[in-house]
């Protein structure tokens, strides 16, 4: 179980900019991010994405699109 500090680091990094030469995140691109981060010792992409759900974020299906 994550932690409230933690589900907010994650929250960041999924609101933040991909890596370079990424579009968007994905689940594993994030997980790898939190682990080299030092944010969790281990984590499986299930709990970001229900994190991510329950946020109702879906960076993964960001695109840049401008609606006027």
């Amino acid at each position: 179980k994550l932690s409230s500090s933690q589900e907010a680091q994650i929250i960041a990094i999924a609101c933040s900019d991909p890596p370079e030469g990424r579009k968007r995140w994905t689940l594993e691109l994030l997980r790898e991010e939190a682990i080299e981060n030092g944010i969790v010792d281990e984590i499986s992409t299930e709990p970001i994405r229900i994190l991510l759900k329950e946020h109702d974020l879906k960076p993964w299906k960001k695109k840049d699109v401008v609606h006027s």
